[in-house]
């Protein structure tokens, strides 16, 4: 079975499972989480940790299957097509129609939906009149609500859809999910979907000009200030300015303009080097004896923080050497050949 096939498996699924189901109890259930969401949005704090609750969420695909585990034993990074027992023989020989490869796609298709609806109904509440939303963190709150749902239909576009060229960007791919309103939407052409990631995430830059970490780092330490709160702090674990724009550039890469990549790479390398918000890791931090810092985390645009990254990457190698940081690793540096 092909991959998009498993994408009108998954939808078809889904719709089965609303029809099957209870009336009265589906509206009863959607009444509650719609008291929920208001409650939750009644307060500044409430939009803080929402976003913030769509970043440690990201956890669920981004610490596994779209990062160490499935994508990368699809990639070839690692050499188990030949054993039969190791736990990702599917994804190694591409079975696409065994239960377990079907099941997986479903699992990652349906949680990286569940994150863009969230974010639709928070960038929603972000522009309702009368907003809570104090306008300090406006720009940054609906910049990287912007940015991250971009960034979610991007990765599920590069994965269920086709190597991109002037042929095949008129190929059925995915839905773009822009409102929070249940319905199923239809499958857009690949040129359609990457438009839509360039213009989000274009949005997501101009909100996100004045973020202060172009002005004051990555901020990766509480203030000093006692009355400071760190919302605005920890940049390099949010989608911040620089972490946009090199996600844009690879949109463009990704799209073939190549020209609008180099542009905006370049403009961010002179940027950084002027203000040295990612500097390079010292050799000597790489070495230490006691938790070097092998990911190379000063480079880093931008990470998610998972308390459990060590246990994750024990589970999969089998190592007991200390690393240092939390990063789960899904962004650039500018290390990256664009």
């Amino acid at each position: 079975m092909k991959i998009k096939n498993i994408i009108r498996l998954v939808v078809v699924t889904f719709c089965l499972s609303i029809t099957t189901s209870s009336c009265s109890d589906w509206l009863a259930v959607d009444m509650e989480d719609a008291i929920m969401e208001d409650k939750l949005y009644e307060t500044n704090e409430g939009f803080l940790s929402s976003l913030n609750g769509i970043y440690t969420s990201m956890n669920e695909n981004y610490a596994s299957t779209l990062g160490m585990g499935v994508i990368d034993v699809m990639a070839q990074y690692y050499n188990v097509s030949q054993n039969s027992s190791h736990s990702f023989y599917v994804y190694a020989n591409y079975k696409f129609s065994d239960a377990t490869f079907e099941s997986m796609s479903e699992k990652l298709w349906t949680k990286q939906y569940s994150l863009i609806a969230n974010l639709n109904s928070l960038l929603e509440h972000c522009d309702e009149s009368g907003s809570a939303l104090n306008a300090i963190y406006y720009p940054i709150v609906k910049g990287e609500a912007l940015a991250l749902r971009a960034m979610l239909h991007f990765d599920l576009l590069r994965l269920y859809g086709p190597i991109y060229n002037s042929v095949t960007e008129s190929n059925s791919t995915i839905p773009y999910h822009e409102t929070s309103a249940k319905e199923i939407l239809p499958l857009l052409s690949a040129k359609e979907v990457i438009e839509k990631v360039i213009t989000d995430l274009t949005s997501a830059s101009e909100l996100l000009k004045n973020d202060p970490i172009r002005t004051e780092g990555v901020m990766d330490g509480d203030s000093e200030n006692p009355n400071e709160d760190s919302q605005l702090r920890y940049r390099q674990y949010r989608l911040n300015y620089y972490a946009v724009q090199a996600l844009l550039a690879r949109a463009y890469q990704w799209k073939g303009a190549r020209g609008d990549a180099y542009k905006i790479v370049s403009d961010l390398i002179k940027e950084n080097k002027k203000n040295e918000v990612f500097p390079w890791t010292l050799k000597s931090s790489v070495q230490a004896s006691s938790n070097p810092d092998r990911l190379f985390s000063t480079e880093v645009i931008f990470g998610l923080y998972n308390i459990s990254r060590v246990n994750l990457y024990d589970r999969h190698f089998k190592e007991s050497a200390s690393i240092s940081n939390g990063l789960t690793f899904v962004g650039d540096d500018f290390t990256d050949d664009y």
